[in-house]
């Protein structure tokens, strides 16, 4: 086993923080962080949603009707969202996440 050993040494005698700093518990962080990577993978799908909707008009001059038909290999539920196709009333179709 190697021993690690520290040396600290005092830099000044206030113990107060400055005004301009503030104290973040790691818990905050990790939370919001893990929050993000919700959020971008949502963004991240809907995204390649939209750009296999425009594909798929391309192809056949309509709109896919399901998630199936975009061929994008997502999962239609994740952990974190359940991703859908949403017809309108107008006829038109939107991507959906919920």
């Amino acid at each position: 086993m190697v021993g690690l050993s520290v040396l600290y040494r005092a830099v000044s005698d206030n113990t107060s923080l400055p005004e301009n700093i503030k104290v973040v518990k790691l818990e905050e962080t990790v939370k919001k962080q893990a929050n993000k990577a919700r959020q971008s993978e949502g963004k991240f799908n809907i995204g390649a949603m939209n750009r296999a909707h425009q594909a798929y008009f391309l192809e056949n001059n309509k709109f896919g009707t399901n998630i199936n038909e975009l061929q994008l290999g997502i999962k239609s539920e994740t952990e974190n969202y359940v991703y859908k196709v949403v017809p309108q009333s107008n006829q038109t179709l939107s991507s959906c996440i919920s």
